[in-house]
């Protein structure tokens, strides 16, 4: 009999069990479970710094990127859809796919518009490829360095979707003006 799995999402969260609505068997669960695993390491800005002359103390907790529901069902963020559904199929799973999410109330709200992206911005190297990696995905992270233009690329999704609303997230209120300063420039529906 072949295996069975289903991927439900609800809002930003997907959860994973069988066609019945258990959870998958736990040596299933614990092979897609093990790569979502990080350590998130906190600096302190109270240790011996060399280059800086200052003390820094670096703690590093163990985290993982998921949870169990009361059935046992294995629960991410739906950004980790592909990993799942490539997961199971890999172990001989045939998946199926369920959105439970109702119909948008703007569904316009992600029609692309390349024209304005190219008509305002000059884009450095690989910021084409980036911009077009966030196109095709439902979501992802960003691992790019310093001086990449990670700031320019929020601004360039925004240009790409003129009709989304898009929510940035900031600790500092001085980065989030700086963000504000310079979205204005290409957005100026931004708000504050």
């Amino acid at each position: 009999m072949e295996k069975q799995a289903i991927i439900r999402r609800a809002g930003p969260i997907i959860d994973i069990g069988t066609i019945d609505g258990t959870a998958l068997p736990k040596q299933d669960l614990a092979i897609l479970q093990d790569p979502l695993h990080y350590t998130h390491l906190q600096y302190n800005h109270s240790g011996f710094n060399e280059f800086t002359q200052r003390s820094e103390k670096v703690t590093s907790e163990h985290r993982k990127l998921y949870e169990f529901d009361m059935v046992g069902r294995l629960v991410l963020m739906k950004g980790y859809r592909s990993y799942a559904e490539t997961t199971l199929q890999s172990m001989g799973y045939k998946v199926a796919y369920l959105d439970r999410n109702p119909p948008p109330k703007r569904p316009k709200r992600y029609d692309m518009d390349w024209d304005n992206v190219f008509s305002k911005f000059e884009f450095r190297s690989l910021q084409d490829q980036c911009l077009a990696q966030i196109a095709m995905h439902d979501c992802g992270i960003i691992d790019a360095v310093t001086a990449f233009g990670k700031a320019y690329i929020i601004w360039m999704v925004a240009a790409l979707y003129p009709q989304a609303k898009i929510d940035i997230v900031t600790k500092r209120k001085d980065v989030a003006q700086n963000l504000f300063n310079l979205g204005h420039r290409f957005v100026p529906s931004v708000g504050m």
